[in-house]
């Protein structure tokens, strides 16, 4: 069950909130447990069912409960539409901290896994989070660590910075030292990387540039 927007106004009114949250909502629901707590609000984070410890990265993961509290005056389920948290949080103007924008970027991964590459609101959205100080390395290694962590980090990175060119058919990439060193990722880590570029809709084109050079080219 979603919060519609006038819900807002019941949780500025409520002295304790109860988040009810599954695996699927988990990282959504501490998300708004870090914006009631800027409310200064008494928050509870309920879940029915026990959660797998690859979540306990998450903020408030600890705060946990089985049971609902007889005290709470407004209790609601955690939105699995990581979207549109996202823009409804926006919407009242909330700032984004780390703790905020490291749910919420779980939380579109859980939701997705890698098929948000096909939706620019949500790589938008997931940029921002990181600009906000999401703990991207952190959330990838629990929830994807099939992958190196060099490649997940340069992912990351890639994912918030490339450019959409050529009426959004050429996804351009300007990669530096920086980017490179900070992540440890390697040439063929590049490549993968830009190379899942291809699966966003409309893009048939993607280049990576470094050192005003072209480096990697590739066209579907």
């Amino acid at each position: 069950m979603k919060i519609v927007l006038i819900e807002f106004t019941k949780i500025k009114d409520a002295k304790h909130v109860a988040i009810i949250v599954n695996e699927q909502s988990i990282a959504s629901g501490c998300a708004l447990y870090s914006y009631l707590l800027t409310l200064h609000k008494k928050v509870s984070l309920v879940s029915k069912h026990e959660i797998r410890y690859k979540f306990f990265f998450l903020p408030w993961f600890t705060k946990l409960r089985a049971t609902k509290p007889a005290t709470a005056d407004l209790v609601f389920d955690a939105p699995s539409d990581t979207l549109w948290l996202y823009e409804a949080l926006k919407q009242e103007g909330v700032k984004f901290n780390e703790k905020i924008a490291t749910s919420l970027y779980a939380s579109f991964l859980i939701e997705d896994g890698s098929s948000f590459l096909q939706d620019i609101k949500k790589l938008e959205a997931m940029g921002s989070l990181i600009e906000s100080g999401a703990k991207t390395q952190e959330v990838i290694k629990h929830l994807h660590n099939s992958e190196s962590l060099a490649y997940l980090r340069l992912q990351a990175q890639l994912y918030s910075s490339f450019v959409l060119l050529d009426n959004a058919t050429t996804a351009k990439v300007v990669l530096n030292n920086e980017m490179l060193q900070k992540s440890g990722a390697s040439l063929q880590d590049v490549q993968k990387a830009a190379h899942n570029l291809l699966t966003l809709v409309h893009v048939t084109k993607v280049q990576v540039v470094f050192e005003d050079k072209i480096i990697y080219e590739e066209v579907e």
